[in-house]
């Protein structure tokens, strides 16, 4: 059985918490945003992702999470983010290979704090982070 969540051994920069089923990409993710400085915690499912954050002991700096998954797709797990006090101030990114996501996104009354589609330039994707959580 593959562990709940891969944390990486930074451990000493804002945490970035990634929802992500595609395992190619998290570990990716992760190798990018621990060369930029980041602590990262990365999770294969919408609700491992609910799991992750009751667990941890630090809240995270920023959530990256994917849109299109099975047991609970990006928009499930924003609603229930947010519905929880102690969460809701965490920047929340949709990233995600659905064609028009700001709109659906708006359209779903959902305010989040950054829209990214795949593919992606890195160097794009951290500018974005880094404006949302002063990185």
């Amino acid at each position: 059985m593959a562990p709940l969540a891969t944390i990486s051994p930074n451990d000493t920069g804002p945490l970035i918490l990634i929802v992500d089923d595609d395992p190619s990409l998290r570990l990716a993710l992760e190798e990018v945003f621990d060369f930029a400085g980041y602590a990262v915690m990365s999770v294969g499912s919408a609700r491992e992702g609910l799991q992750a954050l009751h667990q941890l002991d630090v809240k995270p700096s920023l959530i990256i999470s994917d849109v299109l998954m099975t047991d609970m797709d990006g928009y499930e797990f924003f609603h229930a983010v947010r519905a929880h006090e102690k969460w809701r101030d965490i920047p929340f990114i949709f990233l995600s290979a659905k064609g028009r996501l700001r709109d659906e996104a708006e359209k779903r009354g959902l305010r989040v704090n950054g829209y990214v589609s795949k593919p992606f330039v890195v160097e794009d994707l951290l500018t974005t982070i880094a404006r949302l959580i002063g990185h």
